[in-house]
């Protein structure tokens, strides 16, 4: 029996994969900093693949000793990667929206009879709150899908993931079908800049062949100018519009209207006809940390939701003022993510929270192994509470900002939260489990 250890197991994406490879009959072990850390001694002689995650440093203990044994090692995105050539894969990439719109196509090609594999980093409700599904032989009947795509999609199978841009992790994958939501600066301690960003997105679109394709969202300035100067032969635009989905879609957000909008341009291009595609988005119930309901204190709803960046917070904002009863308060509490990414979209970071009434920011999560000690002597949850609150002066003298350490979050939402306020705990590191009630 083949034995592959994970180091990082826990890690969202990482334990889909170790789920696959489990199913394939292959022994898994795994080590995470979250449950006990990391030792040499977890690197045995018979491991015959060591993957490790993203977030791992090259100078992690198992992995120099896995490198010292020989033993053969992957990146997660290395890893994925080769399943992406033995499957016909259909990718889905962008700064926000991955998870949801790849759950959205799984649903989709799931109730189509499509049998896919699947792994995300999310979990999904509808597939008992897994991030990972075995998929098999699919089924076409009812699909008015061209001949070369059955023919191909039966010998090799369908597999949907969520590839990231994260250290350009997807210029491992090589997908059949390659949805693009959108693109703008992020993850800036990888990348330089914007251009830099824009080439590798272009490096990417270069995987796709011919008779591949390319969905893109129109709605994207930076996208619309790489589709055309790279163009793949087969390029699908596609913009937000609830009008299509119909009166049933009741998901919150412009932004999940792009999502659903992508998942249906999937769709057709699988000959799956609008009737199944619009009855599954319609049943969607959303995923785990994305505007995920949590529970009611004092008649209040709170919410969870994995949004780090300010134009995700700006569009989880948007979606909660959809929901929210008139004079009631809009609460966000924010715990930003990464001191580097806090320090260089700061100004953005400022203006973001203005659709609430409430912001409660706390802390910065550090990410170990991406934080200089320089860069965290620049910037502060506490100087961002200034600065929303010196912008707010001027401009919502009404709204009010609050700055807590997360142990402190609880108690005051308890006194203050009203009956039909909304309350979003957003953020990407550990606020989701900090904050209980």
């Amino acid at each position: 029996m083949l034995h592959y250890h994970f180091i990082g197991l826990k890690g969202i994406g990482m334990s889909a994969l170790a789920q696959y490879y489990q199913n394939q009959g292959i022994k898994i072990t795994g080590s995470d900093a979250a449950a006990g850390g990391h030792s040499g001694e977890n690197i045995t002689s018979d491991i015959d693949r060591v993957i490790y995650s993203a977030a791992i440093p090259e100078n992690n203990c198992e992995l120099k000793k896995a490198r010292c044994l020989k033993i053969s090692c992957l990146s997660y995105a290395q890893a994925l990667g080769e399943l992406t050539k033995k499957y016909f894969t259909i990718a889905v990439s962008g700064m926000h929206g991955k998870s949801t719109t790849a759950s959205l196509i799984a649903l989709i090609a799931t109730r189509a009879g499509l049998n896919p594999t699947v792994i995300v980093g999310t979990k999904i409700k509808e597939f008992d709150f897994s991030n990972f599904r075995l998929g098999g032989k699919p089924s076409f009947s009812g699909l008015k899908i061209s001949s070369r795509l059955k023919s191909e999609i039966f010998q090799k199978q369908l597999l949907i993931i969520e590839a990231d841009e994260y250290k350009a992790s997807f210029l491992n994958y090589w997908p059949r079908i390659l949805v693009l939501l959108n693109l703008e600066r992020e993850h800036l301690d990888y990348y330089k800049d914007l251009r830099q960003i824009k080439k590798t997105f272009g490096q990417y679109i270069g995987h796709l062949g011919m008779d591949d394709y390319l969905i893109v969202n129109r709605d994207n300035s930076y996208l619309v100018e790489l589709a055309e100067k790279y163009n793949c032969g087969r390029t699908i635009f596609f913009n937000p519009s609830r009008k299509i989905l119909g009166s049933h879609f009741q998901i919150p957000g412009r932004h999940i209207l792009a999502d659903a909008q992508a998942a249906l341009a999937v769709a057709d291009v699988l000959g799956i006809p609008r009737k199944i595609s619009r009855a599954a988005l319609n049943d969607f119930r959303g995923v785990w940390r994305r505007f995920d309901f949590r529970r009611k204190i004092n008649g209040a709803n709170i919410f969870d939701d994995y949004g780090h960046h300010p134009t995700e917070i700006k569009a989880t904002l948007q979606a909660a003022r959809e929901i929210l009863p008139k004079n009631k308060c809009l609460w966000i509490v924010f715990q930003p993510h990464q001191y580097l990414r806090t320090y260089l979209l700061f100004q953005d970071f400022v203006k973001c929270f203005d659709e609430s009434d409430r912001l409660i920011l706390v802390p910065i999560y550090s990410v170990s192994g991406r934080e200089s000690i320089e860069i965290k002597k620049k910037v502060s949850s506490r100087e961002l509470a200034v600065a929303v609150k010196k912008r707010w002066v001027k401009k919502f003298p009404q709204k009010k900002v609050f700055y807590f350490s997360l142990s402190q979050v609880s108690s005051f939402l308890k006194k203050n939260l009203k009956s039909g306020d909304v309350c979003l705990l957003m953020g990407a590191g550990d606020i989701y489990s900090r904050v209980k009630f």
